[in-house]
């Protein structure tokens, strides 16, 4: 290969590494040309084909974060940007670091909860994610590069583009239950399906029915040991404990004769 067709084609390698993101400019196909030991002629080597934004997969990522991946003179994959690794995990999870607490959250949309997940698990999954975008942007190269340090650099990346902190102080009146969320700030109260905007993290594991009773609580284990006031305050007292807050700054003290039936109550109270 001749000195000015190796310098026309590493002139097209760093016009693709420089082109500006939220361009639609077609890459054109550049050869990596290489001789072999006693000169025959060179063998092809695809190095990209492409748009700029399908290759790189979000327009919105590389302008915040860079490409994914350097390359050296020759147009080969060099190097892994961990920024984009990170904010690239963080768009297609529904993962949440929560500071104060120090813990990290993935959001279950079967629950609608957010529940912990480890440190350790979510190195795993970044390191099975960082090697499926290399192998979608053409960088396998690189895959020797995913070591236990560098996906722990790129956990303390994914820490901070997470962060929400107070994330889970509640400013709704919300009651989550085992079929959806019931909404009490709206007059009358609504029920929708779970989200993760609620930022829940506890629910009641009983399926809310408009229409349900309870009979047997109230005739056979209420009624007979309190007056309709105090059954009154019971069931308010028991429907606060489902905020999950205490607005009212009450607590409550049961008082009676032994076997009266002071810990079947709080018992259900707990199991609900």
């Amino acid at each position: 290969m001749d000195i000015p067709t190796m310098q026309k084609i590493s002139e097209e390698v760093l016009e693709f590494v420089q082109t500006p993101p939220g361009t639609t400019q077609t890459i054109v196909a550049s050869k990596r040309m290489q001789m072999d030991a006693v000169g025959n002629p060179p063998a092809k080597v695809k190095v990209a084909t492409a748009l700029t934004t399908e290759w790189y997969g979000s327009e919105e990522l590389v302008q915040l974060y860079g490409p994914p991946m350097s390359f050296n003179s020759t147009g080969i994959p060099s190097d892994i940007n961990q920024m984009f690794v990170a904010g690239k995990f963080a768009r297609d999870n529904m993962v949440l670091y929560e500071p104060t607490l120090n813990v990290f959250y993935d959001y279950e949309a079967e629950t609608g909860l957010w529940k912990p997940k480890t440190e350790d698990r979510l190195i795993v999954e970044l390191g099975n994610a960082l090697q499926e975008m290399l192998h979608e942007f053409d960088g396998s190269v690189l895959l020797k590069k995913r070591t236990a340090n560098l996906l722990a650099q790129i956990l303390r990346i994914l820490r901070g583009i997470l962060e929400k902190p107070d994330v889970f102080q509640r400013t709704q009146h919300i009651i989550h239950v085992g079929n959806g969320v019931l909404c009490l700030d709206n007059h009358p109260p609504t029920f929708h399906e779970f989200s993760h905007e609620y930022y829940s993290r506890n629910r009641s594991e009983i399926c809310f029915n408009k229409e349900a009773e309870c009979p047997k609580f109230l005739g056979k284990l209420l009624r007979p040991a309190l007056s309709d006031d105090d059954i009154t305050l019971l069931q308010r007292y028991a429907g606060q404990c489902l905020l999950g807050r205490n607005p009212s700054q009450r607590f409550l003290l049961l008082c009676g004769s032994p076997g009266g039936g002071k810990s079947t109550v709080v018992n259900i109270l707990e199991a609900v």
